[in-house]
């Protein structure tokens, strides 16, 4: 409630404001002095019914989204659960995930001395490549990295001397004396709109491409040198090169401890003693401040305005995202068996962008209006705090506020943000779909890096950010109901006088009559359509659920638990509703 010239603005159901005459104002009254907790406490009340309304909203999709995966799950032929086993196989050979280097780049791997340097290609525009070969940079000193820029493209010249400086800092943090000798800034310029930087990666080691190269700042690169003979590698070559180097088990011996042990001091090097102190007591206010239980699952929200087709694909879709957190809940609750009774399941928050995006100029964009207050929400973590601003900063938060909760594990879509997590030891797993973009680079870390995958049949993301949900009528009809036996009981509750002397009954009736979005029909089944996918797209099949429960519980990769036929049967029967 707000006051002001003399008028109270309530805020009704979809947060537009009513505006009523004050007792204060003019001739009016004096109201009792219970006035303004009494429209508070109705104002809480309304709250309260848009609340369940919303879970009823999320219940009935996620019951959908169940319903829809089995009926998927039916249509591959055959057993399903063969179907999705047989999936997570991909880019596994001799019971690890295979070494990529990019196609172009495989030759010189092969036979590339082990004193050569290792030069390495970083557009300007990969802005989430740039922490991963950071890490590998501190790891391999024989890793060189060239960052380039299309001239007369701010944007890209902008992100590219950011990483410039970013990565000189973080050497220079873990004492290499000469940080500048690993790195170089270069400058692309084409001779048509075709002939452009993303185009010139594919040709980096062809001596006409890399004329249009010229020097901006750092060390020599071979794109700028003449150095013919030197071969310039694609930025999938660090992904490699840190899967070598954690091995092929992290499940032998200490390697887990010790690997994981070696990223978090590189990255505490980084970040001063006292900053890091200020950290641990954001961590510690996040935690008490919304409710963040221990051993809950960490779901990992991605998102972003404007995404272009490919960043769609990795933009967290709401509906499956309420459906892992179900399947989760409700993990060990079904069984029947004694040794399960009295499981609550397991507990889960959100972390990350959040489903919300201010786009400059317009409204906010929000994926999940119907998102509830019984899951915790620290979206956009960082923008409250200064000492969250700087992206290792966020890395030792996040690893942080996981070890304090005991967290099984973070889950989200593959992405550049998840990878230094995985790298600091904790159980990260990511989704992707079966024809995502570039899936062999990452396959590489399969049971080398607790980086986790699991390969779902339906797309993790957005083919774009304008798809909506089909909703059928029945749907919308069980929703409706349900709204109106909430209000109805509100409005037949015990009539208490408000400051116009209304009644509660008429109090809540004037306020439904201007605002009708929780009784009209049209208007609730345009709000239910609002999730921008659809939800036969943002849905996981049964057998996805129970393996990526397996996945929470073991802490181990997809393709191993997914080699026992009867493991992901049997969690199946614990984890998903009937």
């Amino acid at each position: 409630m707000q006051k002001g010239n003399g008028n109270i603005m309530i805020s009704s159901a979809n947060g537009s404001q009513i505006r009523q005459q004050s007792p204060m104002a003019g001739n009016t009254p004096t109201a009792s002095s219970n006035t303004t907790s009494d429209v508070d406490a109705h104002k809480e009340k309304q709250d309260c019914i848009i609340e369940s309304v919303n879970r009823d909203i999320t219940r009935v999709m996620v019951s959908e989204a169940h319903v829809r995966g089995k009926l998927l799950a039916t249509q591959i032929g055959g057993n399903s659960t063969s179907a999705v086993q047989a999936r997570q196989q991909r880019n596994i050979e001799s019971g690890v995930g295979a070494l990529y280097p990019h196609p172009r780049d495989k030759a010189a791997w092969d036979k590339l001395p082990e004193d050569a340097p290792i030069h390495t290609f970083l557009p300007g525009y990969a802005t989430g490549d740039r922490y991963t070969a950071t890490l590998s940079m501190l790891i391999e000193p024989r890793l060189k990295l060239t960052i380039a820029f299309q001239e007369g493209d701010e944007t890209q010249e902008k992100h590219a001397r950011e990483a410039l400086e970013s990565v000189k800092k973080s050497l220079a943090a873990n004492g290499v004396s000469a940080p500048g000798s690993r790195v170089s800034l270069v400058s692309f310029k084409g001779e048509s709109k075709t002939d452009n930087l993303k185009s010139a990666r594919e040709s980096l080691n062809d001596p006409a491409a890399r004329q249009k190269f010229q020097k901006v700042e750092g060390d020599a690169s071979p794109l700028t040198s003449g150095a013919q003979n030197e071969h310039m590698f694609h930025i999938s070559i660090s992904t490699a090169v840190m899967a070598k180097h954690w091995g092929d088990d992290f499940s032998k011996g200490n390697v887990l401890t010790e690997k994981s042990a070696e990223m978090r001091a590189k990255v505490a090097n980084m970040i001063a003693p006292e900053t890091r102190s200020a950290i641990d007591k954001i961590v510690d206010s996040y935690i008490k401040d919304n409710n963040i239980k221990d051993n809950s699952v960490a779901l990992w929200v991605a998102n972003r305005p404007n995404a272009n087709a490919r960043e769609a694909e990795a933009i967290s879709n709401p509906i499956m995202f309420e459906q892992i957190r179900d399947a989760l809940k409700s993990a060990g609750k079904s069984s029947g068996k004694s040794d399960e009774k009295g499981k609550k399941g397991i507990d889960c928050f959100y972390i990350a962008d959040g489903f919300k995006n201010e786009v400059a100029g317009k409204k906010t964009e929000n994926r999940h209006p119907y998102q509830t207050k019984e899951t915790p929400d620290i979206g956009k973590f960082w923008a409250d705090h200064g000492q969250l601003k700087e992206r290792e900063h966020q890395w030792y938060f996040v690893d942080t506020l996981l070890q304090k909760v005991k967290s099984p594990a973070l889950i989200g879509i593959r992405s550049g943000a998840l990878e230094p997590l995985a790298l600091f030891g904790h159980n990260v797993i990511y989704l992707e779909h079966e024809d995502m973009f570039t899936p062999e680079r990452h396959g590489s870390w399969q049971g080398r890096i607790p980086y986790n995958r699991l390969v779902t049949q339906q797309r993790t993301g957005y083919h774009d950010a304008e798809h909506e949900i089909v909703r059928n009528q029945k749907v919308q009809e069980l929703i409706l109901d349900n709204g109106h036996k909430k209000l109805d009981a509100l409005a037949t509750a015990k009539a208490e006088a408000l400051t116009t002397g209304k009644t509660v009954e008429e109090f809540i009736k004037e306020i439904f009559t201007e605002d009708r979005s929780s009784l009209d029909g049209d208007s609730m089944q345009n709000k239910i359509a609002a999730i921008n996918d659809k939800i036969s797209d943002g849905v996981m099949l049964p057998d996805e659920l129970a393996l990526l429960s397996a996945m929470v519980e073991k802490k181990a990769p997809a393709f191993k638990i997914a080699a026992t036929a009867s493991s992901t049967k049997n969690i199946a029967a614990k984890t998903l509703p009937d």
